[in-house]
Protein backbone atom coordinates (compact mmCIF):
# COMPACT_ATOMS: atom_id res chain seq x y z
CA UNK A 1 0.00 0.00 0.00
CA UNK A 2 2.29 2.45 0.85
CA UNK A 3 4.62 1.40 -2.14
CA UNK A 4 1.65 2.06 -4.31
CA UNK A 5 0.71 5.71 -2.66
CA UNK A 6 4.56 6.61 -3.10
CA UNK A 7 4.29 5.62 -6.73
CA UNK A 8 0.92 7.85 -7.32
CA UNK A 9 2.69 10.87 -5.23
CA UNK A 10 5.87 10.39 -7.95
CA UNK A 11 2.97 10.35 -10.98
CA UNK A 12 1.02 13.05 -10.16
CA UNK A 13 4.34 14.89 -9.30
CA UNK A 14 5.32 14.24 -12.52
CA UNK A 15 1.91 15.29 -13.93
CA UNK A 16 2.42 18.83 -12.09
CA UNK A 17 6.05 19.17 -13.40
CA UNK A 18 4.51 18.46 -16.94
CA UNK A 19 1.76 20.67 -16.95
CA UNK A 20 3.98 23.39 -15.05
CA UNK A 21 6.63 22.70 -18.01
CA UNK A 22 3.87 23.28 -20.88
CA UNK A 23 2.04 26.29 -19.36
CA UNK A 24 5.60 27.65 -19.33
CA UNK A 25 6.16 26.78 -23.15
CA UNK A 26 2.74 28.27 -24.05
CA UNK A 27 3.90 31.38 -22.47
CA UNK A 28 7.17 31.51 -24.23
CA UNK A 29 5.37 30.96 -27.27
CA UNK A 30 2.83 33.78 -26.70
CA UNK A 31 5.77 36.45 -25.37
CA UNK A 32 7.50 34.93 -28.89
CA UNK A 33 4.38 35.57 -30.89
CA UNK A 34 3.84 39.09 -29.12
CA UNK A 35 7.91 40.38 -29.78
CA UNK A 36 6.94 38.84 -33.44
CA UNK A 37 4.13 40.77 -34.26
CA UNK A 38 5.46 43.97 -32.31
CA UNK A 39 8.54 43.56 -35.16
CA UNK A 40 6.36 43.50 -37.69
CA UNK A 41 3.99 46.41 -36.38
CA UNK A 42 7.02 48.04 -36.08
CA UNK A 43 8.17 47.13 -39.72
CA UNK A 44 4.58 48.26 -40.94
CA UNK A 45 4.62 51.56 -39.51
CA UNK A 46 8.64 52.40 -40.36
CA UNK A 47 7.12 50.90 -44.04
CA UNK A 48 4.55 54.24 -43.66
CA UNK A 49 7.24 56.47 -42.89
CA UNK A 50 9.14 55.78 -45.26
CA UNK A 51 7.30 57.00 -48.20
CA UNK A 52 7.16 60.73 -46.39
CA UNK A 53 10.99 60.67 -46.56
CA UNK A 54 10.48 61.54 -50.37
CA UNK A 55 9.86 65.16 -48.97
CA UNK A 56 9.64 67.72 -51.75
CA UNK A 57 12.30 69.18 -50.89
CA UNK A 58 13.38 73.03 -51.14
CA UNK A 59 10.33 75.63 -52.37
CA UNK A 60 11.69 78.87 -54.22
CA UNK A 61 9.61 82.17 -54.10
CA UNK A 62 10.15 83.91 -57.27
CA UNK A 63 9.06 87.26 -57.47
CA UNK A 64 5.89 88.22 -57.15
CA UNK A 65 3.18 89.88 -59.04
CA UNK A 66 1.76 93.04 -57.63
CA UNK A 67 -0.62 92.75 -54.61
CA UNK A 68 -2.66 94.84 -52.28
CA UNK A 69 -0.04 94.52 -49.54
CA UNK A 70 3.01 92.35 -49.77
CA UNK A 71 3.28 89.04 -47.39
CA UNK A 72 5.24 89.26 -44.83
CA UNK A 73 7.95 86.94 -44.23
CA UNK A 74 6.49 85.22 -41.41
CA UNK A 75 3.19 84.32 -43.25
CA UNK A 76 5.73 83.05 -46.26
CA UNK A 77 7.73 80.90 -43.92
CA UNK A 78 4.32 79.43 -42.67
CA UNK A 79 2.65 79.02 -46.16
CA UNK A 80 5.55 77.15 -47.59
CA UNK A 81 5.93 74.48 -44.11
CA UNK A 82 1.88 74.03 -44.88
CA UNK A 83 2.29 73.50 -48.43
CA UNK A 84 4.93 71.58 -48.53
CA UNK A 85 3.23 68.81 -45.79
CA UNK A 86 0.33 68.80 -47.81
CA UNK A 87 2.39 67.48 -50.56
CA UNK A 88 4.29 65.55 -48.66
CA UNK A 89 0.87 64.08 -47.34
CA UNK A 90 -0.34 63.57 -51.05
CA UNK A 91 2.28 61.13 -51.47
CA UNK A 92 1.84 59.47 -48.35
CA UNK A 93 -1.40 58.78 -49.20
CA UNK A 94 -0.65 57.38 -53.26
CA UNK A 95 1.81 55.15 -51.08
CA UNK A 96 -0.78 53.58 -48.46
CA UNK A 97 -3.92 54.37 -49.77
CA UNK A 98 -4.18 56.08 -46.37
CA UNK A 99 -6.31 59.61 -46.61
CA UNK A 100 -7.27 60.50 -43.20
CA UNK A 101 -4.44 62.48 -42.69
CA UNK A 102 -5.44 64.53 -46.34
CA UNK A 103 -8.22 66.96 -44.10
CA UNK A 104 -5.25 68.37 -41.84
CA UNK A 105 -3.83 70.01 -45.47
CA UNK A 106 -6.88 70.20 -47.71
CA UNK A 107 -10.33 71.34 -47.91
CA UNK A 108 -13.45 72.20 -49.95
CA UNK A 109 -12.39 71.40 -53.59
CA UNK A 110 -9.16 70.06 -53.38
CA UNK A 111 -9.78 67.75 -50.43
CA UNK A 112 -12.30 65.98 -52.74
CA UNK A 113 -9.40 66.01 -55.46
CA UNK A 114 -6.98 64.60 -53.41
CA UNK A 115 -9.27 62.05 -51.96
CA UNK A 116 -9.33 61.00 -55.25
CA UNK A 117 -6.13 60.96 -55.69
CA UNK A 118 -5.09 59.10 -52.48
CA UNK A 119 -8.14 56.74 -53.90
CA UNK A 120 -6.36 55.50 -56.97
CA UNK A 121 -3.75 53.04 -57.80
CA UNK A 122 -1.09 52.63 -55.02
CA UNK A 123 2.37 53.83 -56.17
CA UNK A 124 4.72 55.91 -55.48
CA UNK A 125 4.43 59.93 -55.87
CA UNK A 126 7.50 62.03 -55.73
CA UNK A 127 7.60 66.22 -56.64
CA UNK A 128 10.34 68.46 -55.99
CA UNK A 129 11.97 72.31 -57.14
CA UNK A 130 8.78 73.78 -56.84
CA UNK A 131 8.44 77.38 -57.93
CA UNK A 132 5.71 79.96 -56.25
CA UNK A 133 4.57 83.10 -57.74
CA UNK A 134 2.55 85.01 -55.19
CA UNK A 135 -0.91 86.46 -57.12
CA UNK A 136 -2.92 87.86 -54.32
CA UNK A 137 -2.92 88.42 -50.26
CA UNK A 138 -5.98 89.48 -48.84
CA UNK A 139 -5.85 92.22 -46.55
CA UNK A 140 -7.15 90.21 -43.72
CA UNK A 141 -4.47 88.08 -44.18
CA UNK A 142 -6.10 84.89 -43.84
CA UNK A 143 -6.16 83.72 -48.05
CA UNK A 144 -3.33 83.65 -50.45
CA UNK A 145 -3.52 82.91 -54.26
CA UNK A 146 -0.42 81.87 -56.16
CA UNK A 147 1.19 79.79 -59.06
CA UNK A 148 3.39 76.58 -58.25
CA UNK A 149 5.56 74.90 -61.17
CA UNK A 150 7.38 71.94 -60.15
CA UNK A 151 8.17 68.23 -61.15
CA UNK A 152 7.02 65.04 -60.56
CA UNK A 153 7.53 61.50 -61.04
CA UNK A 154 4.05 59.01 -60.61
CA UNK A 155 4.98 55.36 -60.48
CA UNK A 156 2.47 52.92 -60.14
CA UNK A 157 2.38 49.64 -59.00
CA UNK A 158 1.96 48.48 -62.54
CA UNK A 159 5.12 50.05 -63.45
CA UNK A 160 3.37 52.80 -65.20
CA UNK A 161 6.16 55.77 -64.77
CA UNK A 162 5.51 59.44 -65.72
CA UNK A 163 7.61 61.80 -65.38
CA UNK A 164 6.65 65.28 -66.27
CA UNK A 165 6.60 69.38 -65.13
CA UNK A 166 3.25 70.29 -63.89
CA UNK A 167 2.14 74.10 -63.28
CA UNK A 168 -0.96 74.48 -60.43
CA UNK A 169 -3.20 77.65 -59.58
CA UNK A 170 -3.77 77.46 -55.69
CA UNK A 171 -5.87 79.46 -52.89
CA UNK A 172 -5.13 78.90 -49.03
CA UNK A 173 -6.91 79.85 -46.37
CA UNK A 174 -5.40 80.21 -43.22
CA UNK A 175 -7.98 77.87 -40.83
CA UNK A 176 -7.51 77.23 -37.15
CA UNK A 177 -3.75 78.38 -37.16
CA UNK A 178 -3.12 76.56 -40.41
CA UNK A 179 -2.58 77.47 -43.65
CA UNK A 180 -4.51 74.69 -46.03
CA UNK A 181 -5.48 74.01 -49.71
CA UNK A 182 -8.80 75.18 -50.42
CA UNK A 183 -8.83 75.14 -54.24
CA UNK A 184 -6.41 74.25 -56.85
CA UNK A 185 -6.54 73.96 -60.70
CA UNK A 186 -4.32 72.71 -63.13
CA UNK A 187 -2.93 75.05 -65.79
CA UNK A 188 -0.66 73.37 -67.29
CA UNK A 189 1.09 69.80 -67.58
CA UNK A 190 4.10 69.11 -69.84
CA UNK A 191 4.99 65.18 -69.95
CA UNK A 192 8.84 64.54 -71.00
CA UNK A 193 8.57 62.96 -74.21
CA UNK A 194 11.34 61.24 -76.85
CA UNK A 195 12.61 63.21 -79.27
CA UNK A 196 15.81 61.41 -81.26
CA UNK A 197 18.43 62.98 -82.54
CA UNK A 198 20.53 61.56 -86.21
CA UNK A 199 23.51 59.81 -85.07
CA UNK A 200 25.91 57.31 -85.97
CA UNK A 201 28.65 55.01 -84.55
CA UNK A 202 30.74 54.50 -87.78
CA UNK A 203 33.76 54.90 -87.31
CA UNK A 204 33.99 55.56 -83.11
CA UNK A 205 37.79 54.11 -82.12
CA UNK A 206 37.91 54.66 -78.61
CA UNK A 207 39.17 53.55 -74.85
CA UNK A 208 37.21 53.50 -71.38
CA UNK A 209 39.74 56.02 -69.89
CA UNK A 210 40.91 55.68 -66.22
CA UNK A 211 44.29 57.83 -65.12
CA UNK A 212 47.64 55.51 -64.61
CA UNK A 213 47.91 57.13 -61.47
CA UNK A 214 44.44 57.21 -59.45
CA UNK A 215 42.15 54.64 -61.59
CA UNK A 216 38.61 54.21 -60.89
CA UNK A 217 38.53 57.88 -59.29
CA UNK A 218 39.01 60.43 -62.41
CA UNK A 219 37.52 63.27 -61.30
CA UNK A 220 38.54 62.83 -57.19
CA UNK A 221 41.14 64.75 -55.53
CA UNK A 222 44.08 63.56 -57.45
CA UNK A 223 42.85 64.67 -60.91
CA UNK A 224 45.82 65.67 -62.68
CA UNK A 225 45.43 67.72 -65.79
CA UNK A 226 48.87 67.09 -67.06
CA UNK A 227 48.16 63.41 -67.00
CA UNK A 228 44.76 63.94 -68.45
CA UNK A 229 46.80 65.76 -71.65
CA UNK A 230 49.95 63.00 -71.62
CA UNK A 231 47.20 60.39 -71.67
CA UNK A 232 45.05 61.97 -74.95
CA UNK A 233 48.18 62.74 -76.92
CA UNK A 234 48.88 58.93 -76.55
CA UNK A 235 45.40 57.75 -77.57
CA UNK A 236 45.52 60.16 -80.39
CA UNK A 237 49.16 58.55 -81.05
CA UNK A 238 47.38 54.74 -80.69
CA UNK A 239 44.53 55.98 -83.26
CA UNK A 240 41.99 56.63 -80.50
CA UNK A 241 39.51 59.64 -80.68
CA UNK A 242 36.62 58.82 -78.30
CA UNK A 243 37.25 58.30 -74.18
CA UNK A 244 34.16 57.38 -71.95
CA UNK A 245 33.87 58.66 -68.64
CA UNK A 246 32.69 57.76 -65.29
CA UNK A 247 30.82 60.86 -63.27
CA UNK A 248 30.19 59.27 -59.61
CA UNK A 249 26.97 59.72 -57.93
CA UNK A 250 26.95 60.95 -55.19
CA UNK A 251 29.37 63.02 -56.13
CA UNK A 252 32.83 64.51 -54.76
CA UNK A 253 33.60 67.81 -53.87
CA UNK A 254 34.91 69.52 -56.71
CA UNK A 255 33.98 66.93 -58.99
CA UNK A 256 31.97 69.92 -61.85
CA UNK A 257 34.69 71.93 -61.99
CA UNK A 258 37.51 69.09 -63.01
CA UNK A 259 35.31 67.45 -65.05
CA UNK A 260 34.36 70.73 -67.12
CA UNK A 261 38.40 71.22 -67.36
CA UNK A 262 38.52 67.54 -68.78
CA UNK A 263 36.04 68.00 -71.49
CA UNK A 264 37.74 71.48 -72.54
CA UNK A 265 40.96 69.67 -72.56
CA UNK A 266 39.38 67.01 -74.88
CA UNK A 267 38.06 69.85 -77.11
CA UNK A 268 41.86 71.04 -77.50
CA UNK A 269 42.94 67.65 -78.32
CA UNK A 270 40.25 66.99 -80.80
CA UNK A 271 38.86 64.36 -78.83
CA UNK A 272 34.99 63.31 -78.36
CA UNK A 273 33.45 62.28 -75.04
CA UNK A 274 31.45 59.63 -73.70
CA UNK A 275 30.27 60.85 -70.55
CA UNK A 276 28.51 57.97 -67.70
CA UNK A 277 26.33 58.93 -65.36
CA UNK A 278 25.11 58.08 -61.79
CA UNK A 279 28.09 56.14 -61.43
CA UNK A 280 28.16 53.84 -58.40
CA UNK A 281 24.42 54.31 -57.61
CA UNK A 282 22.43 51.29 -57.28
CA UNK A 283 19.28 51.74 -55.83
CA UNK A 284 17.07 53.12 -57.88
CA UNK A 285 14.67 54.96 -55.66
CA UNK A 286 11.96 57.20 -56.84
CA UNK A 287 12.41 58.90 -54.30
CA UNK A 288 15.81 59.55 -55.12
CA UNK A 289 14.63 61.65 -57.70
CA UNK A 290 15.14 64.85 -56.17
CA UNK A 291 18.43 64.64 -55.54
CA UNK A 292 19.35 63.07 -58.35
CA UNK A 293 17.83 65.80 -60.34
CA UNK A 294 19.34 68.36 -58.84
CA UNK A 295 22.78 66.70 -59.66
CA UNK A 296 21.43 66.60 -63.42
CA UNK A 297 20.83 70.11 -63.30
CA UNK A 298 24.50 70.87 -61.95
CA UNK A 299 25.71 68.94 -64.85
CA UNK A 300 23.01 69.96 -67.68
CA UNK A 301 25.61 72.65 -68.85
CA UNK A 302 28.71 70.10 -69.03
CA UNK A 303 25.99 68.02 -70.66
CA UNK A 304 25.75 70.21 -73.65
CA UNK A 305 29.62 70.89 -73.65
CA UNK A 306 31.20 70.25 -77.65
CA UNK A 307 33.42 68.03 -76.80
CA UNK A 308 30.18 65.49 -75.51
CA UNK A 309 29.50 63.57 -77.61
CA UNK A 310 27.02 60.63 -76.11
CA UNK A 311 25.47 60.72 -72.46
CA UNK A 312 25.69 57.08 -71.24
CA UNK A 313 22.63 57.23 -68.55
CA UNK A 314 24.06 54.24 -66.56
CA UNK A 315 26.51 51.74 -66.20
CA UNK A 316 25.56 47.80 -66.59
CA UNK A 317 22.15 48.53 -64.61
CA UNK A 318 21.30 44.86 -65.67
CA UNK A 319 24.06 43.69 -62.75
CA UNK A 320 21.55 45.77 -60.41
CA UNK A 321 18.10 43.64 -61.47
CA UNK A 322 18.89 40.68 -58.56
CA UNK A 323 19.08 43.30 -56.11
CA UNK A 324 16.57 46.14 -57.23
CA UNK A 325 14.29 44.29 -59.41
CA UNK A 326 14.30 44.53 -62.93
CA UNK A 327 10.99 46.24 -63.47
CA UNK A 328 11.78 48.73 -61.06
CA UNK A 329 15.57 49.41 -62.80
CA UNK A 330 14.03 49.86 -66.71
CA UNK A 331 11.39 51.97 -65.14
CA UNK A 332 13.67 54.13 -63.13
CA UNK A 333 15.91 54.39 -66.35
CA UNK A 334 12.96 55.58 -68.73
CA UNK A 335 12.08 58.17 -66.87
CA UNK A 336 16.05 59.49 -65.86
CA UNK A 337 16.53 59.61 -69.50
CA UNK A 338 14.03 61.46 -70.04
CA UNK A 339 14.84 64.11 -67.44
CA UNK A 340 18.68 63.79 -69.19
CA UNK A 341 17.05 64.51 -72.65
CA UNK A 342 15.23 67.41 -71.01
CA UNK A 343 18.63 69.03 -70.22
CA UNK A 344 20.74 68.22 -73.15
CA UNK A 345 21.10 68.35 -76.40
CA UNK A 346 23.25 64.77 -76.55
CA UNK A 347 22.29 61.58 -77.78
CA UNK A 348 21.34 59.07 -75.18
CA UNK A 349 22.53 55.59 -74.73
CA UNK A 350 22.71 52.73 -71.88
CA UNK A 351 25.80 50.89 -70.84
CA UNK A 352 24.28 47.26 -70.89
CA UNK A 353 26.09 44.27 -70.73
CA UNK A 354 22.41 43.17 -72.38
CA UNK A 355 19.94 45.63 -73.96
CA UNK A 356 17.16 45.56 -72.41
CA UNK A 357 14.43 45.81 -75.59
CA UNK A 358 11.66 48.02 -73.48
CA UNK A 359 14.62 50.61 -73.62
CA UNK A 360 15.55 50.42 -76.56
CA UNK A 361 12.73 53.22 -78.04
CA UNK A 362 14.01 55.57 -75.38
CA UNK A 363 18.03 55.70 -76.80
CA UNK A 364 19.51 56.82 -80.15
CA UNK A 365 22.96 54.56 -79.97
CA UNK A 366 22.59 50.92 -78.56
CA UNK A 367 25.50 49.90 -76.26
CA UNK A 368 26.66 46.48 -75.39
CA UNK A 369 29.70 45.14 -73.76
CA UNK A 370 31.68 41.79 -74.21
CA UNK A 371 34.25 40.06 -73.29
CA UNK A 372 33.49 36.42 -74.33
CA UNK A 373 34.69 34.99 -77.76
CA UNK A 374 35.22 36.51 -81.08
CA UNK A 375 32.27 34.19 -82.33
CA UNK A 376 30.02 35.37 -79.50
CA UNK A 377 30.12 38.61 -80.47
CA UNK A 378 29.45 37.84 -84.31
CA UNK A 379 25.90 36.01 -83.40
CA UNK A 380 25.24 38.95 -80.63
CA UNK A 381 25.86 41.97 -83.36
CA UNK A 382 23.56 39.69 -85.70
CA UNK A 383 21.14 39.66 -82.86
CA UNK A 384 20.74 42.40 -82.09
CA UNK A 385 20.43 43.99 -85.83
CA UNK A 386 16.84 43.76 -85.24
CA UNK A 387 16.61 46.60 -83.38
CA UNK A 388 17.69 48.99 -86.53
CA UNK A 389 19.39 51.21 -84.27
CA UNK A 390 23.33 52.37 -84.46
CA UNK A 391 25.59 49.49 -82.46
CA UNK A 392 28.63 50.55 -80.22
CA UNK A 393 30.89 47.63 -78.50
CA UNK A 394 31.02 50.12 -75.87
CA UNK A 395 33.17 48.16 -73.19
CA UNK A 396 35.50 45.14 -74.93
CA UNK A 397 39.15 44.11 -73.92
CA UNK A 398 41.26 40.58 -72.86
CA UNK A 399 43.76 40.39 -69.87
CA UNK A 400 47.20 39.54 -69.68
CA UNK A 401 47.60 38.22 -66.86
CA UNK A 402 49.95 34.89 -66.70
CA UNK A 403 49.29 33.31 -63.54
CA UNK A 404 45.48 33.87 -63.71
CA UNK A 405 44.16 30.42 -62.91
CA UNK A 406 41.98 28.50 -64.79
CA UNK A 407 42.37 31.04 -67.50
CA UNK A 408 46.09 32.74 -67.63
CA UNK A 409 46.46 34.99 -70.90
CA UNK A 410 49.46 36.37 -72.54
CA UNK A 411 50.48 39.76 -74.39
CA UNK A 412 50.69 37.81 -77.49
CA UNK A 413 47.06 36.34 -77.07
CA UNK A 414 45.49 39.48 -76.25
CA UNK A 415 46.57 40.96 -79.56
CA UNK A 416 45.29 38.28 -81.82
CA UNK A 417 42.29 38.66 -79.55
CA UNK A 418 41.96 42.39 -80.55
CA UNK A 419 42.71 41.48 -84.16
CA UNK A 420 39.48 39.62 -84.57
CA UNK A 421 37.52 41.26 -83.44
CA UNK A 422 38.64 44.81 -84.99
CA UNK A 423 37.85 43.00 -88.24
CA UNK A 424 34.68 41.54 -86.76
CA UNK A 425 33.90 45.45 -85.88
CA UNK A 426 35.10 46.47 -89.61
CA UNK A 427 32.85 44.45 -91.18
CA UNK A 428 30.11 45.57 -89.48
CA UNK A 429 30.98 48.88 -89.35
CA UNK A 430 31.17 48.43 -85.49
CA UNK A 431 31.88 51.78 -83.27
CA UNK A 432 34.04 50.36 -80.24
CA UNK A 433 35.90 51.30 -77.03
CA UNK A 434 38.80 49.20 -75.35
CA UNK A 435 38.52 48.37 -71.69
CA UNK A 436 41.31 50.01 -71.16
CA UNK A 437 44.45 52.23 -71.72
CA UNK A 438 46.86 51.13 -68.90
CA UNK A 439 47.53 48.35 -67.01
CA UNK A 440 47.52 49.10 -63.19
CA UNK A 441 50.31 49.18 -60.59
CA UNK A 442 48.31 50.78 -58.10
CA UNK A 443 44.38 51.79 -57.05
CA UNK A 444 41.46 50.00 -55.66
CA UNK A 445 39.59 47.72 -58.28
CA UNK A 446 36.67 47.44 -58.82
CA UNK A 447 35.06 44.48 -56.66
CA UNK A 448 38.73 43.41 -55.46
CA UNK A 449 39.37 41.71 -58.96
CA UNK A 450 42.71 41.02 -60.04
CA UNK A 451 42.13 40.62 -63.69
CA UNK A 452 41.07 44.67 -63.80
CA UNK A 453 45.14 45.16 -63.19
CA UNK A 454 45.90 43.54 -66.81
CA UNK A 455 43.54 45.01 -69.54
CA UNK A 456 45.45 47.81 -70.44
CA UNK A 457 46.66 48.36 -74.14
CA UNK A 458 49.67 49.76 -72.23
CA UNK A 459 51.45 48.12 -69.26
CA UNK A 460 51.86 49.80 -66.07
CA UNK A 461 55.01 51.90 -66.95
CA UNK A 462 53.11 53.06 -70.06
CA UNK A 463 55.15 50.76 -72.65
CA UNK A 464 53.18 49.24 -75.27
CA UNK A 465 51.91 45.83 -75.38
CA UNK A 466 52.00 43.63 -78.82
CA UNK A 467 47.85 45.06 -79.42
CA UNK A 468 49.24 48.41 -80.16
CA UNK A 469 50.78 46.98 -83.56
CA UNK A 470 47.09 45.58 -84.58
CA UNK A 471 45.46 49.59 -83.13
CA UNK A 472 48.15 50.39 -85.81
CA UNK A 473 46.39 48.23 -88.66
CA UNK A 474 49.22 45.34 -88.50
CA UNK A 475 48.92 41.96 -88.13
CA UNK A 476 49.22 40.58 -85.04
CA UNK A 477 52.58 38.65 -84.11
CA UNK A 478 52.85 35.22 -84.32
CA UNK A 479 51.97 33.21 -81.35
CA UNK A 480 54.65 31.52 -79.53
CA UNK A 481 54.75 28.06 -78.21
CA UNK A 482 53.46 29.61 -74.83
CA UNK A 483 50.56 30.57 -76.50
CA UNK A 484 50.10 27.51 -78.47
CA UNK A 485 50.18 25.35 -75.28
CA UNK A 486 48.18 27.92 -73.52
CA UNK A 487 46.77 26.48 -70.32
CA UNK A 488 49.09 23.67 -70.23
CA UNK A 489 52.15 25.44 -69.21
CA UNK A 490 50.09 25.87 -66.16
CA UNK A 491 48.59 23.08 -65.60
CA UNK A 492 51.32 20.69 -66.39
CA UNK A 493 53.23 21.89 -63.46
CA UNK A 494 50.44 20.95 -61.31
CA UNK A 495 49.41 17.75 -62.85
CA UNK A 496 53.27 16.34 -62.65
CA UNK A 497 53.09 17.61 -59.17
CA UNK A 498 50.09 16.20 -58.10
CA UNK A 499 51.15 12.55 -60.02
CA UNK A 500 54.89 12.80 -57.81
CA UNK A 501 52.61 13.46 -54.58
CA UNK A 502 50.35 10.42 -55.36
CA UNK A 503 53.63 8.69 -56.21
CA UNK A 504 55.08 9.36 -53.12
CA UNK A 505 51.94 8.89 -51.09
CA UNK A 506 51.65 4.94 -52.33
CA UNK A 507 55.19 4.72 -51.85
CA UNK A 508 54.79 5.44 -48.27
CA UNK A 509 51.92 3.56 -47.75
CA UNK A 510 53.23 0.34 -49.02
CA UNK A 511 56.60 0.85 -47.13
CA UNK A 512 54.56 1.20 -43.71
CA UNK A 513 52.82 -2.05 -44.59
CA UNK A 514 56.08 -3.87 -45.24
CA UNK A 515 56.80 -2.71 -41.79
CA UNK A 516 54.05 -3.73 -40.11
CA UNK A 517 54.40 -7.14 -41.75
CA UNK A 518 58.25 -7.41 -40.68
CA UNK A 519 57.39 -6.65 -37.37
Amino acid sequence: MNELRLKLLVWAGLLLLGSLLALLGLRGLGELFRVAQQANTVEQALNLIEPRRAAPGRLEWLSDDPTPRPLEPFRRDEITSDYLLAHEELSHAHFTGETIGLRSYFQSGALEDALLMGQGPRGTMVDWKHRLRLHFYAPDGATVAFSDTYWYVLASGQFSTRLAERTLEVVMQLDDGNWRIHHWRLLAERPLSVRLLPVTTAGVRGVNYQPRSHPFDLFGPGYEPREVISDMRISRMLGLSTLRVFVPYPPSPGYRQRLEDFLNLAQAQQMKVIVTLLDSYTHYRFEDFPNVFAYLEELAPLLRHPAVWLIDIKNEPDRDYARAGERLVVEFLRAWSRAVRYYSSKPITVGFIEPHPDLVPEIEVLSFHHYGTPAELLRRIEGLAKYQKPLLLEEFGFHTQRNKLPDPHTELEQAHYYERVLQIARRHNLGWLAWTLYDFDRGTMPGGRAVEKHLGLLRADSTPKPVVQVLAGQPAPPLGWAERLGKWLVFWPGLLLGGAMLGLGIWLARRVRSIRRAL
